[in-house]
């Protein structure tokens, strides 16, 4: 089938440009579009890369969580132990009778080279001359004497004679001993006790 076209010349340069201007605005839109796309995507690999440097840089940092919240524990415990520490001062403790007691508990011949008195306990360490089996003897007088003391009794117990050892200075024969005690923690830590069980 033939068409003529018999519409004037100007109308026809028009109509040209008409029929060529739709493509046109497809293809504008088209590659707009297209750029769009391209543009969502590389964001969308940026940020995966960026959330997988995240990650990796979250599992290298756990241990040293880990150990920070190893050490916020211990920090914790010893502000506790701190405490009842600061309790245990300000009760009727007073550390005159407490030396006194020791001193007046001390056998002839019987010398202290370690004394500590912490949270922990009562830790009291001492050497003897040996003279055969005197020795043993004033050990276990120094420890009974303060085991079965009155002021002892009321601020400790389990009294233990943790270590006896021999051992030679020069010529002469030395026992060594280390005396230990569990302070009576309920005279001390009603706070503390009631803070563990929150």
């Amino acid at each position: 089938m033939i068409e003529i076209n018999l519409l004037p010349p100007d109308l026809r340069k028009q109509e040209i440009v008409k029929h060529f201007k739709t493509p046109v605005i497809i293809y504008f839109v088209t590659m707009t579009a297209l750029a769009f796309h391209l543009m969502f995507f590389v964001l969308n690999v940026y940020k995966k890369a960026q959330l997988s440097s995240l990650d990796n840089a979250w599992e290298k940092a756990q241990p040293q969580f880990k150990e920070i919240e190893v050490l916020k524990n211990s920090l914790a415990i010893k502000r506790e132990k701190a405490k009842v520490m600061e309790q245990i001062l300000g009760r009727n403790i007073y550390f005159t009778e407490f030396f006194d007691k020791i001193n007046k508990a001390i056998p002839k011949g019987l010398w202290l080279n370690r004394l500590s008195f912490s949270y922990d306990g009562l830790v009291i360490g001492g050497s003897v001359f040996s003279f055969g089996t005197e020795e043993v003897s004033l050990v276990n007088k120094f420890f009974n004497e303060l085991k079965n003391d009155e002021f002892f009794i009321s601020n400790f117990n389990n009294f233990n004679l943790d270590s006896v050892q021999r051992r030679v200075i020069k010529e002469y024969e030395v026992l060594d001993f280390l005396l230990t005690a569990e302070i009576k923690k309920e005279r001390f830590e009603v706070e503390y006790s009631d803070q563990r069980k929150r």
